[in-house]
């Protein structure tokens, strides 16, 4: 039985100044994947599922748009990938991609099933106020992913890719960046009512609307973002 100021302790802990954030990207140190294999793994597992989600393949409810996309891979990517989990997916075998983590959603360290931060890093460490289960895709793009660059050239499997129409209901939409061998593709979710798209980035270049091409001249790609505990 815990006695009284191991009570305490643990309490500081979560709650006080034993969270730390060395690089103060709003993320505890030891949610983030330090090592060149976790993140390999990561961004392997995070890229396959939402490549499934959008073929149909794998089941996951609740996405109708490029957000839910984005975070039920993540979420679903953070798991421990086992017969159970793909059959409960509705799929029949588990792929051969390494599963390297330190720690397996629900049980991330500080956080549980709160993964997405909501809130921007202050003075405090109250992680019910900070974080959240799930997030929409300003929250994703202001708190949760970090900014890379405006080139396409810098993005690697995993990244994101934001834009931004200030005129639109829902004005941040994301896509996942992937290689396919040796093409640049996204994969993503128009919106409610919408569908799935898996294109290559050439393509998505000859949209005949200016503000969905990936280039530096376009205002409304605001860039190549990367989770942040990648970094």
């Amino acid at each position: 039985m815990l006695s009284y100021f191991s009570v305490l302790l643990t309490l500081a802990a979560v709650h006080g100044a034993g969270i730390q954030d060395a690089d103060g990207d709003g993320f505890p140190d030891t949610v983030e994947l330090r090592t060149v294999a976790e993140r390999h793994s990561f961004r392997e597992w995070f890229t396959w599922i939402a490549l499934q989600i959008a073929y149909g393949k794998l089941h996951a409810g609740g996405v109708n748009d490029c957000a839910s996309l984005v975070a039920t891979s993540y979420r679903e990517a953070l798991k421990r990938h086992t017969l159970r989990w793909a059959r409960k997916h509705g799929l029949s075998a588990v792929p051969p991609i390494p599963d390297r983590r330190h720690y397996y959603y629900p049980n991330v360290p500080l956080l549980g099933k709160r993964i997405f931060r909501v809130k921007p890093p202050i003075d405090t460490d109250d992680i019910a106020a900070d974080f959240g289960e799930s997030a929409t895709g300003e929250y994703l793009v202001k708190y949760n992913l970090q900014f890379v660059s405006r080139r396409i050239e810098d993005a690697v499997h995993g990244d994101i890719l934001v834009f931004y129409h200030h005129n639109s209901r829902m004005p941040y939409h994301l896509m996942i960046f992937f290689r396919d061998g040796l093409r640049d593709m996204v994969v993503y979710h128009t919106g409610p009512g919408g569908e799935f798209r898996i294109i290559p980035i050439s393509l998505l270049n000859r949209h005949p609307d200016p503000s969905w091409h990936v280039t530096e001249e376009n205002p409304s790609f605001i860039g190549v973002y990367r989770w942040r505990i990648l970094e």
